[in-house]
């Protein structure tokens, strides 16, 4: 029989590597949700960011039956930051239509640095009870190519379909 630490421990693991791959789903697929002219896109989006949100609490809450090192209690706060990051980068890029470019930049820059740092971030908070997220390791080199190419695009994109979209702003050099 497993013992209720162990069997904290594989539930947490999977929740660090849906967070994982939530984030590799928010670059690959939400971003896309923002440039298409979906119905009910906020709503879509809300739901996806709310669910993201949803596995951090209980992640926190599992967590501390761990009794975990102190390195965790930061850890613990850098996935909520990183988790209202991304709602911000998200709520502002699904308005891209409506932002300036600086703002749309600035959201692809946070979304690129969340990228970035947070897989960091869950595979320390794993170590602190042991555990080795999987998860960034199925990574091959042209998959991890692949989400880079969006995230430094995704910018140019936004600022084209917006531009396509609202000549005028273009023409009176409306940001």
């Amino acid at each position: 029989m497993i013992d209720e630490r162990t069997k904290d421990q594989v539930v947490l693991d999977g929740l660090l590597t849906e967070l994982l791959k939530r984030l590799d789903g928010a670059v690959d697929f939400w971003t896309m949700v923002c440039l298409a002219p979906i119905e009910n896109r906020h709503e879509w989006l809300q739901k996806q960011l709310e669910l993201f949100r949803s596995l951090i609490v209980v992640t926190r809450s599992l967590w501390a039956r761990q009794k975990p090192s102190a390195e965790a209690g930061p850890l613990l706060q850098n996935l909520d930051a990183a988790c209202q990051k991304l709602n911000h980068s998200f709520l502002t890029l699904e308005q891209f239509q409506k932002e300036s470019q600086e703002s749309i930049r600035l959201a692809t820059e946070e979304l690129a640095e969340i990228y970035t740092n947070l897989p960091e971030t869950i595979s320390r908070l794993g170590q602190t009870i042991g555990l080795e997220v999987a998860y960034p390791k199925e990574k091959n080199p042209d998959r991890q190519e692949y989400f880079q190419n969006i995230l430094s695009n995704l910018f140019h994109w936004l600022c084209q379909e917006r531009d396509q979209k609202n000549p005028v702003a273009v023409s009176s050099g409306k940001p």
